[in-house]
């Protein structure tokens, strides 16, 4: 067996039978995943047969509906007779093989799908146009104002089950129902073949049947992620580029299979060279980047080694005694120069006595300089516990040295309350995510399926509401959190693109009309006439101005006016946003920024106190600035962002 695996063939065999196992078993686990999500194993299969033919005819009563009741259009189907019905049960259309007998009876024969749809027509310019929706009538719901309901009977024609669509629905189930449980028996063959194959495969990588030695193959030399670049990024990127050109379909169907048997088989066959590399015990020091980690590591060193011989190849001492013996030569030069004016043994004297008391002195103060300088290079370079020894040190030699051992232990302090912080922040991010949002999400999940549970008692309705509103205002304050956390931390990625601040202040306004109209407010844009392109997010840019414009919603005087209004200012797009507060601002602009704070100290209105602490984070995530100004209850916001050197005409933001 050893010696088959060894050759061209058993290798050949082993790979196919690779991905042959790892393929058909993806397939089952989908197929099975897919089956229980569709309830194959709970529903006989008339039950499951009648749901997807109900969903299909469903689709085509839809589209009857829509063309009569908009466009006035009978539409005949192949397999199905109909007859609508509006909200008083009159007869309002039907299919022309409708007898007038069956329609006073308003019965049709055979098997019968009933549906209920509400259309909401609409004006769009000169033709009638609009949607029609499905809806159950034992569900209390508003409907839009203008909305029509209507119920329609179909009943089948002939033998629906020789149609296309319904015949390969039924091979379909049938199909399903005859694998649902060998499915899982079938994965867990396949894995196993798979990963016995797959080991086979990484065991005879490098072997050849003539030789104990291994033999890489030509490519061996090739860096392994440089391989992986030109085998990988060629083929995904021709699939993403087939994906977007080729129909939905067969033709889409087929560039995904093909695509993704190529990727395997390039995966595998990189999985081969990763394993002769590391029996060979040359990975991961042949791929490009150890190489490049390793040249860097060569460079600094070199550079290091320079200056380090450049700076201490002389002592400092020996360089201080130097240049002290230079200056002294100079000193006797400029002495013999006087010498004709005075005695010249006394001068000699003098200059004498004066070197013995200044060399002591110099070389104290070098020696001291020496120890600090050690000290200095030793927490500069991450010993934070060093101390210096202030022993034989004076004057301004000692308080340099507490000075020094003083910044040691705030340093140490500092980073340890920074350790603190980032280990707090990580660990709420960590239980936020993790902790609170999956059983959250049962909660929201259980508290709909109670509100949709029938009931005569008025409270359990009102309590499932109250249930599930609040839990959803948690789950956003929960979104909101880790955002913040992100933006503040810098985490935050941030896709800039050419972007028009008119943009934002219009669509600002048009999207809060509605809001701001509930809340008896009014909104004053005021843009400029030229374009005002900036380099931002749209996505966070919207959710900017979101922010802002919610704040405005809940905590404006009712009756009074939201301003907004874009400047060019010095190169500068200035942004500013005014509203009079309902409630008196006793805060400060700094600690509205601050989280969890808001300017409703009592706390009754909605929110949770993030919104501007998100806004001004993701504003200067993208280069701008974010200010807050309150003169009595007045509030302003000013966000000034640079302006795009080279305009790029035509480019808009669409949050």
């Amino acid at each position: 067996m050893r010696r088959f695996i060894y050759t061209v063939g058993g290798k050949t065999v082993l790979f196919l039978l690779t991905m042959i196992s790892m393929v058909l078993a993806v397939s089952f686990t989908v197929g099975a995943l897919f089956m229980v999500d569709q309830g194959f194993y709970t529903m006989t299969k008339e039950r499951r047969l009648h749901a997807y033919r109900q969903e299909i005819i469903a689709e085509d009563a839809r589209d009857i509906v829509e063309n009569t009741v908009l466009y006035g259009l009978i539409q005949e189907t192949e397999s199905f007779d109909w007859q609508l019905y509006d909200e008083d049960a009159r007869v309002i259309a039907q299919s022309k093989n409708v007898s007038d007998e069956e329609k006073d009876a308003t019965a049709l024969t055979g098997t019968v799908y009933t549906f209920h749809f509400a259309v909401v027509p609409y004006q769009e310019e000169e033709y009638r146009s609009g949607y029609a929706y499905y809806y159950d009538p034992d569900d209390e719901q508003e409907f839009a104002e203008g909305t029509r309901l209507f119920t329609i009977v179909m009943t089948e024609r002939g033998i629906i089950e020789s149609l296309e669509p319904y015949y390969l629905m039924d091979w379909a189930v049938s199909f399903g129902y005859s694998m649902r449980y060998l499915a899982y028996p079938l994965v867990i063959v396949l894995a196993l073949l798979g990963i016995a194959s797959f080991i086979g495969l990484m065991c005879a990588a490098g072997h050849r049947i003539d030789t104990e030695e291994l033999v890489p193959g030509s490519l061996y030399r090739v860096p392994f992620d440089l391989l992986f670049l030109i085998s990988v990024l060629p083929v995904a990127v021709v699939v993403i580029i087939l994906r977007k050109e080729v129909p939905e379909g067969l033709g889409k169907f087929i560039v995904y299979i093909g695509g993704g048997l190529v990727l395997l088989s390039l995966l595998l066959g990189l999985a081969m060279s990763l394993a002769v590399r590391v029996k060979t015990k040359t990975f991961p020091e042949n791929t490009l980047i150890a190489m490049l980690i390793r040249g860097i590591g060569r460079f600094f060193a070199a550079l290091y080694r320079g200056l380090k011989y450049l700076v201490q190849h002389i002592p400092l001492v020996w360089r201080t005694i130097l240049v002290f013996l230079a200056v002294s030569v100079l000193e006797v030069i400029c002495l013999i120069q006087c010498a004709n004016r005075m005695d010249f043994e006394f001068l000699i004297v003098l200059w004498l006595v004066e070197k013995l008391i200044v060399l002591p002195v110099v070389l104290f103060a070098v020696i001291g300089l020496r120890r600090l300088l050690k000290g200095g290079e030793e927490i500069a370079g991450g010993r934070l516990d060093r101390k210096i020894s202030e022993k034989g040190l004076a004057f301004d030699l000692k308080r340099h040295a507490e000075n020094l051992n003083h910044i040691s232990d705030t340093i140490n302090e500092e980073v340890e309350e920074r350790i603190r912080s980032e280990r707090m922040k990580t660990e709420l991010i960590t239980n936020v995510s993790h902790d609170i949002k999956t059983p959250l999400t049962s909660i929201i999940n259980y508290s709909d399926l109670i509100a949709r549970e029938p009931s005569e008692n008025a409270k359990i309705t009102e309590y499932s509401e109250v249930l599930t509103r609040q839990s959803r205002k948690l789950k956003r304050l929960i979104e909101d959190l880790v955002e913040v956390s992100k933006a503040n931390t810098g985490n935050l990625e941030i896709n800039a693109v050419p972007c028009d601040v008119n943009v934002f202040l219009s669509q600002s306004a048009g999207e809060y009309e509605d809001r701001l109209q509930s809340s008896r407010l009014s909104a004053i844009v005021e843009t400029q006439p030229e374009p005002v392109m900036i380099l931002a997010d749209p996505r966070r840019m919207w959710r900017v101005f979101d922010n802002l414009m919610s704040n405005a919603c809940k905590y404006t005087q009712e009756g009074t006016r939201v301003y907004l209004s874009l400047e060019v200012i010095q190169g500068q797009a200035c942004v500013t946003i005014k509203n009079v507060s309902r409630e008196q601002l006793n805060i400060s602009p700094e600690e509205l920024t601050e989280r969890f704070v808001r300017g409703d100290r009592s706390r009754n209105s909605e929110g949770n106190g993030l919104g501007l602490s998100i806004a001004k984070s993701l504003v200067e995530l993208q280069g701008g600035t974010f200010t807050i100004q309150i003169d009595g209850d007045l509030f302003k916001v000013f966000m000034q962002f640079p302006l795009m050197k080279n305009e790029a005409p035509e480019l808009t933001a669409e949050p």
